[in-house]
């Protein structure tokens, strides 16, 4: 992949996509210097940027220039967010295109995830639903509409030998990188080799594999005919919509475990996947549904998006947030709130997990019934179950989110909260 730092030499420094956002934001003086007097406007800022003002200049001007559309994302105006992205034509690979790492790596995690095909289905996304992967922010945004811009109007670029990502060969004849038994490898040296042979009487069912992996494999066929994995390369399992680095190195693994005898068979039809047993505290556990079904798991247990998400849903033992109230703890506006809530909230219904310690403390609640909501909350905390006096509404939330059985209610009486059995 010809990976690029924005801004890139001779490429527009404003997309066109953006122009109505930057039409009337001045460029400030002291980034040109005093032998340019009339006033100039970011969104003017095209190609002829660098031979006017110079490579020097155009650094600072393209960093001022993220700056001021990072602050207009918090209230982005409805028509910018429902604005289609640029259409590429066929055939155009995610590799091909220059971008930075982290763009690239948001709209991989798009094609793992199953929600991006080509590239060419960029065209049927809106700037507001590509502002909702985590960590796709102002600069991702500026460096993906410059960059599929420059496309539209000059086509493909010919990476030059220094973005070239493996020695002697062009960076978009791979991949990236795949992780497998603890290291690191580049799909471009192995993407001509054939998976491993399937063991004997392993089946899709007895694979301890990651849902998303699990359903992209029974979604191309190979629920009855696994050993046909057999004749692929790495490069054809790739091929496959949805099919992405994640599954390659999940899917390895799973043959790995079955080899060493170390297989768990699946009791039901559907994949259930075990909450560590370091988990111990139900804040803990539900914390660690959210930042393990978002694919945040590589952050830190503090990681913005999941303390937000945890605040909105009640996860941290408060009872829950409004969008608006969470948003104004991290700067953000209540859309972007929502749209970060709202993916958590479908990735965490898709990943299925046990939640033992949430089915625990509802049995714990059901059998105190009825009583005050502050009386149960206390025991909940003194047995160990929670934390701190986790708010019942909190584990109303959670059940209602991963699908569990909540047998009760709270109601306020006589200015008490209180909890009582749910009666049809």
């Amino acid at each position: 992949m010809p990976l690029s730092r924005y801004p890139r030499p001779g490429c527009r420094l404003a997309p066109d996509g953006l122009g109505e956002l930057l039409k009337d934001v001045l460029v400030p003086r002291k980034l040109l210097g005093r032998a340019y007097k009339e006033p100039i406007r970011f969104a003017d800022l095209d190609e002829s940027s660098w031979t006017q003002f110079g490579p020097e200049v155009c650094l600072r001007l393209a960093e001022e220039l993220v700056d001021r559309v990072r602050v207009g994302l918090y209230l982005l105006p409805d028509n910018i967010q429902n604005q289609a992205l640029p259409r590429l034509p066929k055939n155009i690979q995610l590799e091909e295109l220059q971008l930075t790492q982290r763009t690239y790596n948001c709209l991989h995690k798009m094609q793992i995830l199953g929600r991006l095909q080509e590239v060419r289905d960029l065209g049927d996304k809106t700037i507001g639903e590509v502002l909702s992967i985590g960590g796709f922010g102002a600069k991702c945004l500026v460096d993906l509409l410059t960059s599929m811009e420059t496309v539209l109007a000059h086509g493909l670029p010919k990476p030059s030998p220094r973005d070239w990502s493996v020695e002697g060969s062009p960076a978009g004849a791979h991949y990236g990188l795949f992780h497998h038994r603890g290291a690191a490898i580049k799909l471009s040296a192995v993407r001509k080799l054939r998976l491993p042979k399937m063991p004997e009487g392993v089946t899709l069912r007895n694979l301890r594999l990651d849902p998303r992996t699990f359903n992209c494999l029974e979604r191309h066929g190979f629920r009855d005919r696994l050993h046909e994995l057999e004749e692929h390369t790495v490069g054809e399992m790739l091929a496959l919509p949805g099919f992405g680095d994640h599954c390659l190195s999940d899917l390895l693994r799973a043959i790995d475990v079955f080899e060493a005898g170390n297989t768990v068979a699946l009791e039901s039809a559907d994949f259930v996947e075990d909450v560590p047993e370091e988990h111990t505290i139900l804040e803990d556990e539900l914390n660690y549904l959210i930042s393990h079904a978002c694919n945040f798991r590589h952050s830190s247990p503090t990681d913005r998006n999941v303390r937000m998400a945890a605040q909105h849903y009640g996860f941290d033992g408060a009872g829950g947030a409004t969008l608006q109230a969470a948003g104004e703890v991290y700067g953000l506006s209540r859309e972007r709130v929502r749209q970060i809530c709202f993916r958590v909230k479908r990735d965490v219904k898709y990943k299925k997990c046990a939640t033992p310690l949430l089915d625990k403390a509802i049995l714990a609640v059901t059998e105190r019934l009825p009583a005050a909501a502050e009386v149960v909350e206390a025991e909940l905390q003194a047995k160990g179950i929670t934390r701190s006096q986790f708010r019942l509404e909190g584990l109303l939330k959670a059940a209602r989110l991963l699908g569990r059985e909540a047998p009760f209610a709270l109601a306020v009486i006589g200015g008490e909260r209180m909890v009582a059995a749910v009666t049809d």
